[in-house]
C-alpha cells in the first residue's frame, strides 16, 4: 500500500515522528504555563519590637516586585502564625489592599521607611473593599489575622527592616 508515493511503512514512520513532535510541543507549552503560575517569594527573618519592648520574630516573604505584589497570599489556605508577606514600595505613597481570591483572614500593618508601625487593620476573606493606609508609607505587613493583637503590636511599634 502506498499514501502519495510512501510505503505503509515510511508512512507510519512519519506519522510517529509528527506524533511525538505534538507530545513535546503539548508538554513544553503545559510545563510553561504551570511555571508562569508558581512564584517563589524570597524569604527574610525579621524582629518587631512590640509595645512590651520584647523582641518578637517573625519569618517574612517579601513582594518586591509588580508581579509579587499582585500575587501576595492570594489561593493561600494556611498561612503559619510567626510568618507573613512584607510588601516593599519604592517610594513613600498612600496604599491599597484588597482580598480578592484570598482564603484566609489576615491583619495588615502599615509601615513608614523608618520601620515604625503606623496602623494595623483586619481584613476579612475574598472582600474586594479597599483597605488604604491612612498616611504614606513605605511598607505594609501582611499576617494572619489576630497575630498582632496576640503579640502586643500596633501603632508605635517597630520592625527592623531588610
Amino acid at each position: 500500500m502506498t499514501y502519495k508515493g510512501l510505503t505503509t511503512k515510511k508512512f507510519l514512520q512519519l506519522h510517529a515522528k509528527l506524533v511525538l513532535k505534538g507530545a513535546v510541543v503539548l508538554c513544553c507549552a503545559i510545563f510553561s504555563a504551570c511555571s508562569t503560575s508558581v512564584l517563589e517569594f524570597e524569604k527574610k527573618d525579621l524582629a518587631i519590637t512590640n509595645l512590651d519592648g520584647k523582641t518578637i520574630p517573625i519569618t517574612v516573604e517579601l513582594a518586591r516586585s509588580r508581579r509579587e505584589m499582585t500575587k501576595g497570599f492570594m489561593g493561600r489556605t494556611n498561612i503559619p502564625d510567626g510568618t507573613g508577606m512584607l510588601f516593599v514600595f519604592k517610594r513613600d505613597q498612600k496604599i491599597a489592599f484588597w482580598m480578592k481570591d484570598t482564603p484566609t483572614p489576615l491583619s495588615i500593618a502599615f509601615i513608614s521607611a523608618s520601620g515604625e508601625i503606623c496602623e494595623t487593620r483586619d481584613m476579612a476573606p475574598f472582600s474586594e473593599a479597599s483597605v488604604e493606609s491612612s498616611q504614606s508609607v513605605r511598607y505594609a505587613l501582611e499576617v494572619p489575622q489576630g497575630w498582632f493583637k496576640k503579640n502586643n503590636i500596633g501603632p508605635g511599634c517597630t520592625i527592623k527592616l531588610p
